[in-house]
């Protein structure tokens, strides 16, 4: 991962995706007919910060610019339709490579020792239908 210090990339395990406000019905719907939903955001990367068991955690949220993956900031998060649309109220999921779709609980921004800036964090809950076939 370009971008992140060696040695904290070679301790933290990220998991891969994208963010969407699309419903699940219209996410297949949309599948069937050969026509995804449009991709204008960039991919994202999260952290994972703590775990609640397999199916919930929270982690920190880092985007592609470019070639190199940067944390989200308070301001660069402002701009993303997918935190836009979770600010008014819609409900949000995390389309995570291999593992299907996650629910967003919470964006909030959060700063540690290791990272004194603020950075996006989200909490992740696996939905039902996703937990129900494994």
């Amino acid at each position: 991962m370009s971008g992140i210090p060696a040695s904290i990339v070679e301790q933290a395990v990220f998991v891969y995706g994208e963010f969407s406000s699309t419903p699940e019905g219209l996410k297949m719907f949309l599948e069937k007919m050969h026509r995804a939903p449009s991709r204008l955001e960039p991919p994202v990367a999260i952290e994972i910060l703590r775990e609640f068991g397999p199916q919930e955690f929270i982690g920190k949220v880092y985007v592609l610019q470019e070639t190199a993956w940067r944390p989200a900031t308070p301001e660069g998060a402002s701009s993303f339709s997918w935190y836009q649309s979770f600010q008014k109220g819609e409900p949000g999921f995390f389309d995570m490579r291999g593992s299907g779709r996650w629910e967003i609980e919470w964006f909030r921004f959060e700063s540690s020792a290791r990272s004194p800036n603020p950075y996006l964090a989200v909490a992740l809950k696996q939905t039902k239908a996703e937990s129900a076939q494994k």
